[in-house]
């Protein structure tokens, strides 16, 4: 898969709660830093979490478009925090992740502006959706990833502690 600590700046994208809670699961464990550009749902979720990072807003992204290196997204389908973003760096030779929270709508996750910005990977945590997005996405070079679902793990670990005395 992806060696995320050869990057040294991350930017991390979620613009809605489905994504967040994956993408905030994801990099408690992987223990990845970076700089964040979060609604304020999305923050509260990270925050929940413990989950220490710089909050940036996009007019800091823009003056800093070369400075990342690897862009990770949600794909929240009623925000365009996630779309905007792709789109701001469709011609940036970066890596770019987008994890996918369910099974709906792929392709339009993707569509701003007038524009399909799709990224390098996509992350997704079950079979169903791993089939969905090779079979959607198979006519274009973007790498499809079938990883652990962290965030229903972590829940799982969560209720565990809170009713096992």
């Amino acid at each position: 898969l992806i060696k995320f600590k050869s990057y040294k700046n991350i930017l991390i994208v979620c613009g809605d709660i489905g994504g967040a809670e994956i993408i905030s699961s994801f990099v408690l464990e992987k223990k990845i830093k970076f700089k964040g550009y979060l609604t304020k749902k999305a923050n509260q979720i990270f925050k929940k979490k413990k989950i220490k990072n710089e909050i940036i807003n996009l007019e800091t992204i823009k003056k800093n478009l070369n400075k990342f290196d690897l862009l990770i997204t949600g794909t929240g389908w009623d925000s365009k925090y996630d779309r905007k973003i792709l789109y701001i760096f469709k011609n940036k030779g970066i890596k770019k992740i987008s994890f996918l929270d369910h099974w709906a709508n792929y392709k339009t996750k993707f569509y701003y502006n007038g524009f399909n910005s799709y990224p390098s990977d996509i992350i997704t945590s079950d079979k169903y959706a791993f089939n969905i997005a090779k079979k959607t996405f198979k006519n274009l070079n973007i790498r499809i990833h079938k990883i652990k679902n962290y965030f229903i793990s972590q829940t799982k670990i969560n209720y565990i502690n809170c009713y096992h005395y």
